[in-house]
């Protein structure tokens, strides 16, 4: 895979802003969360008393609720009021260290400097050539950035029939994988790790909410879908887990799903 420094041309503007609507913002916390073990790795790379996080491309801010009460200050940044609507009605959204900004992490400005500065699922959206250098101004003396590569179910008994049925439906045809610590090397700003993974973690949910959360895709946007095709994809994912699905004490149906998720922490190079 080669490397150029430039986001893949799937990368449009339209396609970054299926995270505009309503209906994506209200589905994406249905997504299955972020293992513990991310959240206590993130939590060890700043100080334990005072520490400060931006986190850019926050989405409903997930990462950013889980960790404020452990930190000091937490600037938490989007372009998306819808989905910041919908996290500050989240577990943990109104934390007092918590401060939300509507703004393209290109745009962001502020006098502050941080310890830990995150993109979550979120740095192929952004400009390189533009975010990158001002992550570096943003850190702290030490302070480091981390990219949350992927959030990923581990061999469901129905990833066949996914297999099948994304492709078929999604409305980006042309998706191409990112390579994101070469890409990132490419601009010679940072010292990058080795790719960490945590997890497998057991997270239960309901079927209804696993079917509901591959509307929060940008490929699966229910405002740019034929009513039909999103209606038939959810049907056949349905039809996929239900051998695999099994009954609450609450009535509703349930999956047991395995999430891990991988990360790469970069700490800027000193000038020589």
């Amino acid at each position: 895979m080669s490397t150029s420094g430039k986001r893949p041309k799937y990368i449009t503007p339209e396609r970054a802003g299926a995270f505009q609507f309503e209906s994506v913002a209200r589905a994406y916390p249905k997504r299955p969360p972020y293992p513990h073990a991310l959240v206590d790795a993130l939590g060890a790379l700043v100080p334990e008393e005072g520490g400060s996080m931006l986190e850019l491309g926050c989405g409903t801010g997930e990462l950013s609720r889980r960790l404020a009460p452990r930190l000091a200050h937490v600037d938490a940044v989007d372009p998306s009021a819808a989905m910041m609507e919908v996290g500050r009605g989240e577990e943990g959204g109104d934390a007092p260290s918590l401060h939300w900004t509507q703004s393209p992490g290109e745009a962001f400005t502020t006098e502050r400097r941080y310890d830990l500065v995150l993109t979550a699922l979120s740095l192929h959206w952004m400009e390189w050539e533009e975010i990158l250098p001002k992550i570096v101004a943003w850190l702290k003396p030490g302070g480091v950035y981390v990219m949350v590569l992927s959030r990923t179910i581990r061999a469901v008994p129905w990833a066949d029939a996914i297999q099948e049925l994304v492709p078929r439906y999604s409305l980006i045809q042309d998706f191409q994988p990112i390579d994101f610590r070469a890409e990132v090397d490419h601009f010679g700003l940072f010292d990058l790790s080795e790719l960490h993974e945590v997890g497998p973690e057991r997270f239960e949910q309901t079927v209804d909410d696993y079917l509901d959360s591959w509307f929060s895709r940008a490929g699966f946007v229910r405002d740019r879908l034929a009513e039909r095709a999103a209606n038939e994809f959810r049907a056949g994912i349905a039809d996929s887990l239900q051998p695999h699905a099994r009954f609450g004490t609450d009535g509703r149906q349930w999956v047991d799903i395995d999430v891990r998720a991988t990360f790469v922490i970069a700490r800027p190079r000193r000038k020589p």
